[in-house]
C-alpha cells in the first residue's frame, strides 16, 4: 500500500510541474525577436515568428523562424507536445507549398525531437505566416 501512494505522489508531482512549464513565457535568448502574428488559432495555438530571422533568398522567397505554442498537450508522434519550433522557406509566388528546412518539437515530459529532412508542407487558405510574409 505505500509503494502504490509513492507512486501516487510521484504522478501528482509530475503533473504539477508539467501545468508549471506549460505556463512559463518562452525563454527568449538574446538575439532572437518573437513578434505574435496569431492568438489562439482553431485549435488553440499561438504562432511566433523570429521577425531578426528573416532572410530575403531571392525577391520572393523568404526563410523564417516561426515557433506554434499550443494551449495545451496536442499528440505528435508518440508523444504530446506543448511547442513546435520550425525553420521554414516560402516562394510568395507558390501559394500551394512551402519548405520545412528543420524543426524541433518540444514535448510535455521535457523531451525535445529535431528534424533537417527538409520536408515539404502544405500552405492552408488561413495560414497565417504566409499572409504575414507575402502581402
Amino acid at each position: 500500500m505505500n509503494a502504490r501512494l509513492g507512486y501516487v505522489a510521484e504522478v501528482i508531482i509530475v503533473i504539477l510541474l508539467s501545468a508549471c512549464a506549460a505556463t512559463q513565457p518562452f525563454l527568449n535568448e538574446s538575439e532572437k525577436q518573437w513578434t505574435l502574428i496569431q492568438k489562439g488559432a482553431a485549435g488553440g495555438v499561438d504562432i511566433f515568428l523570429d521577425s531578426k530571422s528573416i532572410r530575403h533568398v531571392s525577391e520572393a522567397v523568404v526563410r523564417l523562424e516561426i515557433r506554434y505554442r499550443y494551449s495545451g498537450p496536442k499528440p505528435f508522434d508518440s508523444g504530446y507536445i506543448e511547442e513546435l519550433q520550425v525553420y521554414n522557406e516560402y516562394d510568395c509566388n507558390n501559394k500551394e507549398t512551402y519548405r520545412i528546412l528543420s524543426s524541433a518539437a518540444h514535448f510535455m515530459n521535457g523531451d525535445t525531437k529535431t528534424d533537417s529532412s527538409g520536408r515539404q508542407g502544405y500552405i492552408l487558405p488561413d495560414d497565417a505566416v504566409f499572409r504575414y510574409l507575402c502581402k
